[in-house]
């Protein structure tokens, strides 16, 4: 580990034992915590290059040991009354949410989060749901680190040369996600399409990268967990026409209702950023009939923002639990606000 990590770590745990988190918490009185997470996996992995959006067994239970000392945790029909002013808290809530719906939140978070009496929301893309595909932007990314040729083809038709080395190769990758993401949906799609023309041999790894099924969607629905939608395909919704849009949200909440029976009033736009979730986003949402939506604007949220448009802080993996609890208490927002 590097003087520079080894210094931030300290940072943390001074943050900790000196009451700086608990201080901050009671800055927070009247906002809420709203946590994005995608996996859980059974083992901490000791290289963290694709397991960055996961969390192991262990890092979830302590986590959620933490919220539930120092937050209340709540579900989503709670927060659309806290939003309205019918509900308070006496303490800072908190909801657990989970983006796409891979089937370790079935098989591995839905039992830590049963063990503790937690609720959560379980977003999916309806489109992977019951099929053998990764999340396209996965798909791009593992392409080029199996790719059997030595030239690549770019997003913008320029090629190239790959090292031999498959961790050479991850920057290259990161940075052709981020192209993908960037451009327009079509254009992606058929950059995606053209890569397909040459065979690569897909990731064995369904701990990660593997999708529920319906049976299984409807089986966590079984266990009193919300599912949400999180859109058709998982596109980038700014980057999508008007047409495009409605269908990605109509769609899944529609699909959703039809598989379980239930009402579904809750999405989770993909990606989120600011860039991602426009007015229009927000507006086509409403029109869909979504009660309530989720960014990912990385900071806590109050009653000030949009029901449709409330922010999430991203639950990365491979940090330490003094980091998590340093940014769930707020102390890492209040940094961003002084500096």
């Amino acid at each position: 580990m590097s003087l520079r990590r080894l210094a931030k770590n300290a940072v943390f745990d001074a943050c900790r034992y000196f009451g700086v988190n608990s201080i901050s918490r009671s800055f927070l009185r009247g906002k809420l915590l709203i946590l994005c997470y995608h996996g859980v996996v059974r083992e901490h992995q000791d290289d963290p290059f694709g397991y960055g959006n996961t969390v192991s067994t262990a890092e979830f239970g302590a986590q959620l040991d933490f919220l539930a000392r120092s937050f209340r945790p709540v579900s989503t029909a709670e927060v659309i009354q806290w939003h309205s002013g019918a509900l308070t808290f006496s303490e800072t809530p908190v909801l657990i949410t989970f983006d796409d719906g891979y089937r370790n939140n079935l098989t591995i978070a839905a039992e830590v989060l049963r063990a503790r009496g937690i609720p959560a929301i379980f977003h999916i893309s309806t489109d992977y749901i019951g099929s053998s595909r990764i999340l396209w932007t996965d798909e791009v990314v593992y392409r080029l680190l199996d790719w059997p040729l030595a030239s690549f083809p770019m997003p913008d038709g320029s090629h190239v040369e790959l090292p031999s080395d498959r961790r050479a190769r991850r920057p290259i990758a990161l940075r052709v996600k981020k192209l993908c993401k960037r451009a327009p949906s079509e254009q992606s799609a058929f950059y995606l399409n053209h890569l397909r023309t040459v065979e690569v041999k897909p990731p064995d790894n369904d701990e990660l990268l593997g999708f529920m099924n319906w049976d299984e969607v409807r089986a966590l629905h079984r266990q009193g967990f919300e599912i949400g939608a999180h859109t058709v395909s998982h596109p980038i919704l700014t980057r999508v026409d008007s047409q495009r849009l409605a269908h990605e949200l109509s769609g899944s909440k529609l699909r959703i209702e039809q598989e379980l029976g239930a009402s579904c009033t809750s999405v989770a736009y993909p990606n989120g950023g600011p860039e991602d979730v426009s007015s229009a986003v927000l507006r086509a949402a409403r029109d869909a009939g979504y009660q309530i939506g989720f960014t990912v604007s990385e900071r806590h949220c109050d009653k000030s923002e949009a029901i449709l448009g409330l922010s999430r802080i991203t639950v990365w993996g491979h940090l330490p639990l003094s980091l998590f609890e340093w940014r769930a208490s707020g102390v890492e927002m209040l940094y961003r606000s002084a500096s």
